[in-house]
């Protein structure tokens, strides 16, 4: 169930001629989307199909937001924040295996803290259990912690089709009060839209709720530059 959309090359070469439309409707009531925003609470917009281009076209621009996320039936809560190349997050689990290879439990400690950011075309990341003592790493890809374009685009891939599925397509549902993706596996792909921004994304799982995983994307261009802390150990 868990796989990862890459369209690009193809994104682009589609979205030059896209003649369909997604929907078009008046725009839903003023929502404020915070950090305790509950997903089903959010009720997207109607796009456009010039919205929806505009927006695939917009989203490798999209570095400044916040994101949080839950799965695993919420043992897993991440809240990040993206400024450019930089980002910190913090991971609150109960079955979280960290860089050491230790499950955090037996570290007494539920929450892991990281920064990652590029310095000479290198990937570093730091991480600390307690936010005051940092360790650092490199390695790892950039575009792992690009939540939002990736998402966006499977959402106009799965519109599009492009995937390969045979008759499914994205559809709106008032029961999610979102847009649809049914992947043939018994999984639903939902995609919520606020002030021509995806605001909100998530899998649900028929046959196993513990799969289940949401990611709700808020404060577009509002995150502060940011400080990676000093390393201590």
């Amino acid at each position: 169930m868990k796989k990862i959309i890459a369209i690009t090359a193809v994104v682009l070469v589609i979205i030059m001629s896209l003649t369909a439309f997604v929907a078009c409707d008046k725009k839903g009531e003023e929502q404020e989307i915070t950090a305790d925003t509950k997903f089903e609470d959010i009720v997207s917009d109607k796009i456009t199909e010039e919205e929806l281009i505009s927006m695939v076209q917009d989203s490798k621009n999209v570095d400044n937001f916040r994101m949080e996320f839950c799965g695993d039936n919420d043992r897993v809560q991440l809240s990040i924040e993206v400024c450019g190349e930089k980002m910190k997050s913090v991971n609150n689990t109960y079955d979280l295996i960290a860089e050491t290879g230790t499950p955090v439990a037996i570290l007494g400690t539920t929450a892991v803290y990281t920064y990652a950011y590029y310095e000479g075309g290198i990937l570093y990341k730091m991480f600390s259990f307690d936010n005051k003592n940092w360790r650092k790493v490199t390695g790892g890809d950039w575009d792992f912690y690009n939540y939002y374009a990736p998402y966006l685009e499977g959402f106009y891939a799965y519109y599009r089709q492009l995937d390969g599925a045979e008759g499914v397509g994205v559809k709106w549902s008032d029961e999610y009060k979102a847009y649809v993706y049914g992947d043939g596996d018994g999984n639903d792909w939902v995609y919520k839209f606020k002030n021509n921004r995806m605001c909100a994304f998530a899998v649900y799982s028929k046959d196993d709720k513990s799969d289940d995983m949401s990611f709700i994307y808020y404060d577009f261009g509002k995150v502060p530059e940011i400080t990676i802390p000093e390393i201590t150990e």
